[in-house]
């Protein structure tokens, strides 16, 4: 009896802790004129979001930062959505998505003006794949 009322304590916990999200995050620093490319590989089926977080340091923020994906192993990009910066504090889009018909994610942010700025990119998938 204490087997079977253990065994009950656990699978749900099991079921918890399987069914958390999968989130990643990475980040570039940007000074004046610059390019950064920050890519998620082999994403997955299950992409729900992507978010993008512009972060000014110093400086006059501006440029534009591209979704671009890949269904070819980054031979050629796709462009999906575009952030435009204004020159504020942060500058942030999400992403939604409803299917992916891409394997392979990518931000790409061309800078302009005088300026140091931060990128994070983040992402958000089902665990269940």
């Amino acid at each position: 009896m204490k087997k079977i009322i253990l065994l009950a304590l656990i699978v749900p916990m099991v079921n918890v802790v399987m069914s958390q999200p999968v989130t990643e995050v990475r980040r570039d620093t940007l000074v004046n004129v610059d390019t950064a490319t920050i890519a998620f590989n082999s994403i997955g089926s299950r992409l729900k979001a992507i978010d993008f977080l512009v972060q000014k340091v110093s400086g006059t923020v501006g440029g534009k930062v591209y979704l671009q994906a890949s269904n070819n192993g980054g031979i050629s990009w796709d462009n999906l959505d575009s952030l435009t910066n204004s020159n504020q504090a942060t500058n942030t889009k999400h992403i939604a998505f409803t299917k992916t018909d891409y394997k392979s994610y990518r931000a790409y942010y061309t800078t302009s003006g005088t300026q140091n700025s931060i990128l994070i990119v983040a992402y958000l998938r089902r665990p269940d794949e």
